[in-house]
């Protein structure tokens, strides 16, 4: 289908701005429980709007101009030919295929029971419902009610996050957070780093694990880009007290999110520098960074010394 510079003008005009002050509302919505809402909402967003669907929701409901010109002519529809009982039945039925609905729509307009411009709002509406080339809109509709429907929910989230995107001053302030965790956190990446290694080779070494769950053979040893990375985006920095100063920034701004990320990437290979120039790990001859069997056999013992004193004094 294609679509008319005036049925264009038409979309814009009443299906993306629905009022003079620029409100934005997406297309006809129905009210459902929202089981989200009733656990999180504190029983101030127990239902949610959500868009109606063509061939579910009642003539009414789903087109309601469509639902207008039909009651407003039903004596003409019903008298100007034999079939009209059953053309209004067929127009009124919420599951009628849509294109016989149009050409139904056509022929009434034919007859001039419908005017020119009923026949069009009313073929619109039913396009905006079903047509594939409106399946963006639908589901750019569906979105903004998710995200209506969480900011009901999580009131207090969405201030924040909109603190952190649009405030300058509080970006700012952010990024002067996130500047002295990084500065602070040299030792605290060493002991991580030092911590991931030793767990892989137990892993590989102890379990069992094979190379391809483990994500690299700590035999042959990782690229200090790979482990860098993975620790700046695995999830680390997230449950790790030291960066909770950061977390909401990191949350609610992308941005501040890949800032940390790019600062936590630096100090991680400057760490593993320091690791490999302490002896605690060692380079390969292909570059790779790796944990040695010396440095292994060393924290496995430390581990199992402490898990016996652990035991000994529970007993």
């Amino acid at each position: 289908m294609k679509i008319t510079r005036k049925q264009l003008r038409k979309l814009i005009a009443e299906s993306f701005i629905g009022a003079p002050d620029g409100t934005v509302y997406t297309q006809r919505t129905k009210s459902v429980h929202s089981e989200e809402g009733e656990a999180f909402g504190g029983g101030s967003a127990d239902e949610m709007d959500i868009p109606v669907v063509y061939g579910e929701d009642h003539t009414k409901e789903a087109t309601p101009k469509l639902y207008g010109i039909l009651t407003r002519n039903w004596h003409e529809i019903h008298s100007f030919h034999k079939k009209g009982p059953y053309i209004y039945k067929t127009l009124m039925n919420p599951d009628t295929d849509p294109d016989n609905k149009k050409y139904f729509l056509s022929l009434l307009w034919q007859s001039e029971i419908i005017t020119a411009k009923a026949l069009e709002d009313a073929s619109f509406e039913i396009d905006l419902l079903t047509d594939p080339d409106f399946q963006d809109f639908r589901a750019q509709a569906a979105e903004r009610l998710k995200k209506k429907h969480h900011a009901e929910i999580f009131p207090e989230e969405v201030k924040q996050r909109e603190l952190y995107r649009n405030n300058p001053q509080i970006i700012a302030q952010a990024k002067k957070k996130i500047d002295k965790t990084i500065e602070g956190a040299f030792e605290y990446f060493k002991d991580i780093i030092k911590e991931e290694f030793f767990n892989s080779m137990y892993d590989y070494k102890y379990k069992g694990h094979k190379p391809s769950k483990l994500g690299f053979n700590p035999d042959e040893g990782m690229e200090p880009s790979e482990m860098a990375i993975h620790i700046a985006y695995g999830g680390i920095l997230e449950e790790s007290e030291v960066f909770k100063k950061t977390y909401d920034a990191t949350l609610y701004n992308d941005d501040l999110y890949q800032y940390r990320s790019k600062k936590s990437i630096d100090l991680a290979l400057a760490a593993i520098d320091a690791l490999v120039d302490a002896g605690i790990l060692e380079k390969t001859a292909d570059g790779k960074v790796r944990y040695p069997e010396r440095s292994y056999k060393i924290d496995l013992n430390n581990m199992r010394g402490r898990n016996a004193a652990f035991y000994v004094k529970q007993a």
